[in-house]
């Protein structure tokens, strides 16, 4: 994550809302700090951060918002983020039942609901996929949104 330096805190000149990019987002935070991410590595188990990730997130992050040049680099941090096989994120309730895709037979387990495997698109999904996991909580999924309910 980034900061403003002392100088500029004061401003709030920073990103006011999501950027995505080719291949970086910017997530700008309530505090002032950004977020920027984030790098792929396929089937890498790695548990570190690199120079050359983190420079090249920077160098894109700043390209996309060019004030991010002048932030201070606070922190770092590594973890993986699961896909599944079709690359579809898992979003719904959890029941006994067949899955229509696989036919396979699911397990049972009362009131369990998932949402998981958006890979590196998880962070900026949250918002839309905690309301769609509230809704169904509650029993008042909208019409919209059930086009993402997949179990």
């Amino acid at each position: 994550s980034l900061r403003p330096p002392p100088n500029l805190e004061h401003l709030k000149c920073g990103p006011k809302r999501v950027l995505f990019g080719e291949k970086t987002y910017i997530i700008p935070k309530s505090d002032g700090k950004v977020v920027v991410g984030a790098t792929i590595e396929d089937d890498d188990w790695t548990t570190y951060t690199t120079p050359k990730g983190i420079s090249q997130l920077i160098q894109n992050a700043v390209e996309m918002c060019p004030i991010l040049n002048d932030y201070v680099l606070e922190e770092t941090w590594v973890s993986s983020r699961p896909v599944t096989p079709d690359n579809e994120p898992v979003l719904g309730k959890f029941d006994a039942s067949v899955n229509e895709r696989t036919g396979e037979m699911k397990g049972s387990c009362c009131n369990l609901f998932l949402a998981g495997g958006y890979w590196r698109n998880g962070v900026l999904l949250m918002p839309k996929t905690s309301q769609i996991v509230a809704d169904l909580i509650q029993n008042c999924s909208k019409e919209e949104d059930r086009t993402y309910i997949n179990c």
